[in-house]
């Protein structure tokens, strides 16, 4: 198939699923929290997004990036990868900085961390996994099987 890379990163994205998926969770939640719960829900994610999902974003910038990269001869063409990366960043600090009695704020940002999150796996899984096998003269797979809402985790 695509090779020890690509399934590894399979499975890590099988693996992180389950806690994306309760990112939106939480954001559902969010309204019937009270302050107390609130904390403790947001610190499990922030724990999540800075731990697991920040430790495979790096993962994926140290080896799987890099030999994209010179399979499209271009390193430039994962930087959309890159900034999806830098912007969860960007909304993990902001979640850990916003107010938690501002209800609105909480679950926009978790909304948006969700729909970001589980849209960047997709586009690794759909478009530049299968190009690994492109660099040992495999075939390239087509798109999965599953259907976009099921992918993006949206029920």
């Amino acid at each position: 198939m695509t090779g020890d890379v690509s399934d590894s990163f399979y499975r890590e994205h099988e693996q992180l699923g389950a806690d994306v998926v309760q990112i939106r969770a939480v954001a559902l939640e969010i309204p019937r929290l009270s302050l107390g719960e609130r904390a403790v829900a947001v610190d499990r994610v922030l724990d999540f997004l800075r731990h697991e999902l920040r430790q495979h974003a790096e993962s994926e910038e140290r080896s799987f990036y890099p030999r994209l990269g010179r399979i499209l001869g271009d390193a430039r063409a994962l930087a959309p990868m890159v900034y999806d990366h830098q912007m969860i960043g960007t909304w993990t600090a902001a979640l850990a900085q916003a107010d938690l009695a501002d209800t609105q704020l909480l679950q926009e940002l978790l909304f948006v961390l969700h729909a970001v999150i589980k849209l960047h796996l997709w586009k690794e899984e759909e478009i530049y996994f299968p190009l690994l096998g492109a660099d040992k003269g495999e075939p390239v797979p087509g798109a999965s099987t599953k259907s976009e809402p099921d992918r993006l985790g949206a029920g």
